[in-house]
């Protein structure tokens, strides 16, 4: 398989390389972190993980704690937050439901701000290998998806 990306992702807080399985393994770094303040204080580990010289980003984010947020968190304070403090950030991903950005404000301003680049900004070449067919049968099992975002399915494939 050539096109998976592993992510050495620990949560948030001390010795955060001390798991790391080396270059020739690791193609992204991340942090996890739950918190509505994005600053050294509540998110730690980003020296230690950054001194690692590989594209850095927060792997999972969700604000307000790993447990039932009430799902109105202003995610321009994310930005402010990776902008002033955590400035080697290239990606992130948010968790689902009420930590997703479907559920949450200010959203859209945040992703049209000038640091945020989409994947309409991306070069297209990018994603031409997405639409190819990969061989195999879907995966098989009872999936029971659950998502506060919309989604056009309701099994995984090998083609989506």
């Amino acid at each position: 398989m050539d096109s998976l990306l592993w992510v050495y992702g620990p949560n948030h807080g001390e010795k955060t390389a001390a798991y790391y399985a080396g270059d020739e393994y690791v193609d992204l770094l991340g942090l996890d972190a739950y918190t509505d303040f994005l600053d050294p204080e509540q998110v730690r580990g980003y020296d230690e993980i950054v001194a690692l010289n590989k594209p850095f980003g927060f792997s999972e984010f969700g604000p307000y704690g790993s447990r039932n947020p009430p799902g109105d968190y202003d995610y321009r304070r994310f930005l402010e937050g990776v902008k002033k403090h955590f400035p080697k950030t290239c990606y992130f991903m948010c968790w689902n439901a009420k930590w997703s950005l479907a559920t949450n404000q200010n959203v859209k301003e945040m992703l049209s701000d000038p640091a945020v680049a989409n994947r309409d900004e991306l070069p297209k070449e990018l994603f031409s290998s997405a639409t190819r067919s990969i061989a195999g049968p879907p995966v098989e099992g009872k999936w029971k998806l659950v998502f506060g975002d919309n989604f056009d399915g309701d099994r995984l494939d090998s083609i989506r």
